[in-house]
């Protein structure tokens, strides 16, 4: 009886759904934005600064495809950032950055001519807390789409159009 009873409340409570509500203020919106942009570009310039060398390979077709990636002194085998960079015929450029951090993505940013189009940042800076001492951990997590909506430390936005 108290199985059913058990089953019957997990069904009630996995058929109701929590609903986020998006933000829509312009001002609200665009602080958001501004501070997911200024993580990746902290996140990132940390992470290029932490480089000791990088490997570029550019293959038969280097005037359009090259890949650049970095590594850190201790990590020789596995790279701490990659740059995928690819020119098309009709005359854009395409840029893919990724980080990694303990081999896992962390960070995708792409842009077109220079203009972002796509950020995904998922990170965390610190040591895990022990108990002998605890420290503090650092999580940012943000999505950036370019048709304006905008996720950042779990809450989600909607630019309005003319501020995209």
């Amino acid at each position: 009886m108290i199985s059913k009873t058990l089953l019957f409340g997990l069904l009630l409570l996995g058929s109701v759904q929590a609903s986020a509500q998006v933000i829509t203020d312009g001002p609200r919106a665009t602080a958001a934005r501004d501070s997911l942009l200024q993580a990746a570009t902290n996140f990132r310039l940390g992470i290029e600064s932490q480089t000791s060398r990088f490997n570029i390979r550019a293959g038969r077709a280097g005037k359009r495809r090259q890949r650049i990636r970095g590594y850190v002194v201790g990590f020789s085998r596995r790279p701490v950032w990659e740059i995928k960079r690819l020119h098309r015929f009709n005359g854009t450029t395409e840029e893919l950055f990724t980080a990694y951090t303990d081999g896992v993505t962390s960070m995708k940013q792409r842009t077109v001519d220079g203009e972002l189009t796509y950020l995904w940042l998922h990170y965390i800076t610190g040591k895990t807390a022990s108990a002998a001492t605890p420290s503090p951990l650092t999580i940012g997590y943000g999505e950036y789409l370019p048709n304006g909506h905008l996720r950042w430390k779990q809450a989600q936005y909607i630019l309005p159009t003319t501020i995209k």
